[in-house]
């Protein structure tokens, strides 16, 4: 995670074996159990404490992530300086550049699902300075509320939702005209696994369009057996039926649909519209990263398979 890990192994080992000779009945030198103890102690606190300012000056660095361009800011400086948890609790761009970096200086709309109090929709703004940015929340926090109204950049394009309910994420690309007409949809909503099922299966299908990006943040609650978040009470674990994880852990056989028996295709459980379109997915550390087939490549990706005849089980 740090530029320096190596350097801190080594140390940390120095430091171990340094207190083993003060303590075992091999030491060149015999000193007290207590003050062996305390030269630990001492170098751990130093250990903890470089690694508190290494993370207080992350968001200064300008090291370019995978993608991005040297002459603009990167997600990681933009990030740092909005204050969004995106970079300095996820650093989700260690992953996004590579994704979104053809889209940087385009006109385009992308929809956020979840605002809070705004980090990350002032990031995007910073990053894609020419971008259409809407988003959509389950309502503002009233005293947020007082600063939000006088921003009419904001209300223009915001929505007040629910993504469990499709008549909500429906009417949220209804209002807005925004109907197959989206290249980059982000959750960043309740985080509950059921809700992130229900706005990707219509998102993707409704809103985005073929070649866009959808991501879909804060996975991690698909692996709580137990715990609430923002009002939800968590009971999903790891490889249950309705995770996240579990159902796009399917996809790898859907992206190689051209291999399998065209009687009995693979499937996701997420339905024919949604399989027949995704080009790839990619699992990143509380994140998952998923394309959508263009023209051109729904052509190529639905030929047919010139060993088919290899798919099909032998009958005894």
């Amino acid at each position: 995670m740090f530029e320096n890990s190596p350097y801190i192994l080594l140390l940390s080992i120095s430091v171990f074996v340094n207190v083993l000779f003060y303590t075992s009945n091999f030491s060149f030198v015999s000193i007290p159990k207590e003050e062996a103890v305390s030269v630990l102690r001492s170098s751990t606190v130093a250990l903890e404490e470089n690694h508190t300012r290494r993370l207080a000056d992350s968001t200064k660095l300008t090291a370019v992530g995978p993608g991005e361009n040297k002459k603009m800011e990167t997600m990681r400086v933009i990030g740092g300086r909005t204050h969004t948890d995106k970079i300095y609790q996820h650093r989700y761009d260690r992953y996004y550049p590579r994704y979104l970096r053809h889209l940087r200086n385009k006109q385009f709309k992308m929809f956020e699902i979840g605002f809070l109090f705004g980090e990350s929709y002032e990031m995007w703004r910073a990053y894609f300075p020419r971008a259409s940015i809407y988003f959509m929340d389950k309502g503002f926090d009233p005293n947020y509320w007082e600063t939000v109204k006088k921003r009419p950049d904001i209300v223009a394009q915001s929505f007040v939702g629910d993504q469990s309910k499709v008549s909500d994420l429906q009417k949220a690309l209804t209002d807005k005209n925004l109907a197959g007409d989206l290249d980059f949809i982000i959750d960043d909503g309740s985080h509950y696994p059921d809700h992130q099922l229900i706005t990707f299966k219509f998102f993707f299908e409704k809103g985005l369009k073929p070649g866009g990006i959808y991501i879909i943040e804060d996975i991690e609650q698909n692996y709580w057996y137990q715990g609430d978040s923002y009002g939800y009470s968590h009971s999903f674990g790891k490889d249950h039926p309705k995770s996240v994880i579990t159902v796009f852990k399917a996809m790898a056989d859907v992206v190689n649909r051209e291999f399998g028996n065209p009687k009995k295709p693979f499937k996701s459980g997420l339905g024919p519209e949604v399989d027949k379109w995704v080009s790839s997915v990619t699992f990143g550390h509380n994140c998952i990263i998923i394309t959508k087939m263009d023209d051109e490549e729904f052509g190529f990706a639905h030929r047919s398979y010139r060993f088919a005849d290899n798919t099909t089980p032998k009958t005894a």
